[in-house]
């Protein structure tokens, strides 16, 4: 699985040939994406995109600007979706000092509705 930078160890029953391996699959291109910033130097961001191959498909990600990307399950973003106004009150309540209010150019996760209900 893991192992330390310059490290020969072997973590986790992993074998040699597994941590030498390099994925040969094609990555899908993904086409018309679009990518949201979630911090302030765009170090982190969720991007939004069509992956054409057989079958395409909408695929949501987590990334860093390092080339690391998290792909979002179907569900787990329904999940997001559905818990919406929950994580919008615990963020907005931890965070009020650091609190980003939205802009013309920020995404539109939310209806301007559930911003004026009332707890």
């Amino acid at each position: 699985m893991y192992s330390a930078k310059g490290s020969s160890a072997l973590y986790d029953g992993e074998t040699k040939k597994e941590r030498n391996a390099i994925s040969m699959e094609p990555r899908a291109v993904r086409l018309m994406s679009r990518r949201y910033n979630l911090t302030a130097t765009g170090f982190k961001f969720l991007e939004i995109g069509i992956n054409v191959g057989p079958p395409s498909y909408v695929e949501i990600a987590l990334g860093d600007h390092r080339g690391q990307e998290l792909i979002l399950s179907l569900e787990t973003w329904k999940g997001f979706h559905e818990q919406q106004w929950n994580i919008y009150k615990l963020l907005r309540n931890n965070y009020k000092d650091n609190f980003i209010s939205r802009t013309v150019n920020s995404p539109s996760l939310y209806d301007e509705q559930r911003y004026t209900r009332t707890s």
